[in-house]
């Protein structure tokens, strides 16, 4: 049983504040009064609009837990509800609960809000609005307790107002949203160092691949500008494809090696393995069809699954090549439920192949390095994401406690 004396702070608590009073037990309706933002439809969004908006669907899908910046525009300035810097905003529909807990705290004055807007507007000189958000998000699982509804899920003013919160006076919740901002700037530069590492992958295959209806590429290696065209082959001239073998649920047990069955994630663990390391699939049925993937440890192959085995050139290259053909084989499904590919279908295609294989191994080496480069960078971001995870779980009062 806990202490009903125990102290009311966080886990973490930065040195200036460990002598300063413990956080407050209150009320989301005692420090809040709560507005709702007027009809606003996406018919009247304009790119050239005069006014600067926000659609309440855009809390959902465009904006995280700070806005400093906005995105829609409208000609619609009559009847309307203007932000105050400091509000938090957060949708009151949607159609699966877990989008409602978005809040958002907005840092402009004057920009027209939407219909199916929640505004919960405070005293600036007691409240941090961008505390109030990042709290109101980290109590996700306490604020959809007041959602209501089956078909289409709402949260009322009058619900939430309810919600129990703990505060610490206002420069202790400005050094907490300080700090909490400073890891989301370098969220965001590492995820867009990530974004512009995929787009120069994809314009450099676009360069080292022929186009259609070219037999070379327009990006050659110097020691290769003077060798032969590349040769087109059948996919069956150079692999052999194999469907693996269905797994039942009761028989994925856990073990050490994971089943492929056909998405783009392992479907579960095996204590078995009927596929080597460094095998290339692809998937044969399901949403993902024609997903390829290249897996570097001994696996399960599913029933859903094709491999690529016996290759007649480099591994490494072939895989390149697929991913960079990944559309034109999900352009191969077949079916009108849940689509698939035809093995038949997939022995046909065909392929522009390097005639040497130093090449295959040049293109493999230059695409395979900066795989590994993008993929550090979103071990990174990982990293980040659950250091701020675990760091909301000190610098704010454990949730039981709420």
């Amino acid at each position: 049983m806990q202490d009903k004396h125990a102290r009311l702070v966080p886990q973490l608590r930065f040195p200036e504040f460990h002598s300063s009073q413990d956080w407050q037990n209150t009320k989301l309706e005692d420090i809040a009064i709560f507005l709702k933002g007027k009809f606003l439809p996406k018919s009247a969004l304009s790119v050239d609009g005069d006014y600067p908006c926000i659609h309440y669907g855009e809390l959902i899908t465009m904006y995280s837990e700070v806005i400093t910046a906005i995105t829609s525009r409208t000609d619609q300035n009559e009847n309307v509800l203007l932000s105050n810097k400091n509000d938090v905003l957060m949708p009151t529909s949607g159609e699966t609960p877990d989008i409602l807990a978005k809040a958002c705290s907005i840092k402009l004055d004057n920009v027209i809000l939407g219909g199916d807007i929640l505004v919960i507007r405070t005293d600036k000189q007691e409240i941090c609005g961008e505390f109030l958000s990042r709290y109101i998000r980290h109590m996700e699982q306490k604020v959809l307790q007041y959602v209501t509804g089956t078909t289409v899920y709402h949260l009322y003013a009058n619900s939430l107002k309810m919600l129990p919160l703990h505060l610490p006076k206002l420069e202790e919740q400005k050094k907490i949203s300080d700090c909490l901002g400073a890891l989301d700037d370098l969220f965001s530069a590492e995820n867009s160092k990530l974004e512009a590492l995929r787009k120069h992958k994809r314009g450099l295959m676009q360069q080292l691949f022929p186009q259609s209806g070219e037999n070379v590429p327009r990006l050659r290696f110097p020691e290769f500008q003077d060798c032969d065209e590349w040769i087109s082959k059948m996919l069956y001239e150079i692999a052999e494809i194999v469907k693996g073998k269905q797994l039942n649920n009761l028989n994925i047990i856990p073990g050490k090696f994971p089943v492929w069955n056909g998405g783009i994630s392992p479907s579960g663990f095996h204590n078995e393995w009927n596929a080597e390391g460094g095998t290339i699939t692809i998937s044969e049925g399901g949403n993902s069809c024609g997903f390829v993937n290249h897996c570097h440890q001994r696996f399960w192959l599913g029933g859903h699954c094709y491999a690529l085995i016996n290759l007649l050139i480099n591994q490494n290259f072939l895989f390149q090549l697929l991913k960079h053909k990944e559309v034109e084989i999900m352009n191969l499904r077949v079916g009108s439920g849940l689509p698939n590919i035809q093995r038949s279908d997939l022995q046909q295609h065909p392929l522009l192949i390097p005639p040497t294989f130093s090449e295959q191994k040049k293109i493999a080496d230059c695409l395979g390095s900066l795989d590994c480069i993008i993929e550090s960078t979103g071990q990174k971001l990982e990293a980040l994401r659950q250091h701020k995870k675990g760091l909301l779980q000190q610098l704010f009062p454990p949730l039981r406690n709420q």
